[in-house]
């Protein structure tokens, strides 16, 4: 009786542990993405949340943004609550626009 209840604390601790690991390695396998952009700016995104979500937008002005995603025909789309910012990516590039103004133009992922 005492060899089964000790076998089963083992399974229940490596079944805690493995569930951890593979959440821990599925949110921080996450990478932060930079990327250039035309006039010389850049930024880089980064996920914020578990479900991805959420992003954190740094630019090279030192503006830190976080975005929700949100619906888009083509590509990845994220937004501030009223839409006056939206960052948008397909494939290797990307854009920001602030206020309908296309402020970041013609980014594209580096390494």
């Amino acid at each position: 009786m005492k060899q089964k209840k000790s076998l089963y604390a083992l399974a229940v601790v490596t079944g805690v542990l493995i569930l951890g690991l593979v959440g821990y390695f599925t949110f921080t396998k996450t990478k932060s993405i930079y990327y250039s952009c035309a006039n010389g700016k850049s930024l880089n995104t980064s996920f914020i949340d578990k479900q991805m979500t959420k992003i954190r937008v740094v630019l090279n002005d030192s503006r830190e943004l976080e975005l929700t995603q949100s619906i888009a025909a083509s590509g990845t789309r994220y937004t501030n609550s009223d839409e006056s910012v939206v960052f948008w990516s397909k494939g290797t590039t990307a854009f920001l626009t602030e206020q309908n103004i296309e402020t970041y133009t013609n980014c594209v992922e580096r390494n």
